[in-house]
């Protein structure tokens, strides 16, 4: 894969080097042979398909990484955009339980070392279903109970 970070990494040594790569040769040529499996995540700006969403979520239920998930049908980045959209819809799954939840109970770890604060719940609803999850996480800019208190009410 050429990664271009910047405009400034436009220069031609950068594409002749990546023109060279092996794993590039032989892209162009499953290309040029019309048996390329990437056709079925082109670049396009049509919607993913249903068997897109099921190949992720099959990938991660196996081997819960996004770097290569095994039928080589979608790029890294497609796949990140992917798991976005099924994380919203996790999301809001979760939000319509805990509006419905008679009883909830919320988990907070804190990372001291990197200031991070994870808030996960569990929630049960009247027909005894439960639901766990995530409700957040969040840089904290300082440590102690008061920045503690700050972002719990940000994430909640």
């Amino acid at each position: 894969t050429l990664a271009l970070r910047s405009p400034s990494q436009l220069q031609l040594h950068h594409f002749l080097r990546h023109d060279e790569l092996e794993s590039h040769q032989r892209a162009v040529q499953r290309l040029i042979d019309g048996n390329d499996t990437a056709k079925v995540c082109s670049l396009s700006f049509e919607a993913p398909s249903v068997a897109q969403f099921m190949s992720l979520l099959q990938a991660l239920r196996t081997r819960r990484s996004l770097q290569f998930n095994g039928d080589k049908a979608c790029f890294r980045m497609k796949s990140r955009k992917l798991l976005y959209c099924l994380a919203e819809g996790i999301r809001t799954l979760d939000r319509r339980f805990l509006q419905t939840a008679t009883s909830t109970t919320l988990a907070q770890d804190v990372s001291a070392r990197a200031h991070t604060l994870l808030a996960r719940f569990t929630a049960t609803n009247d027909n005894l279903d439960t639901r766990h999850g995530v409700l957040g996480h969040l840089r904290l800019k300082q440590t102690g109970h008061k920045a503690l208190l700050k972002g719990s009410a940000q994430i909640i």
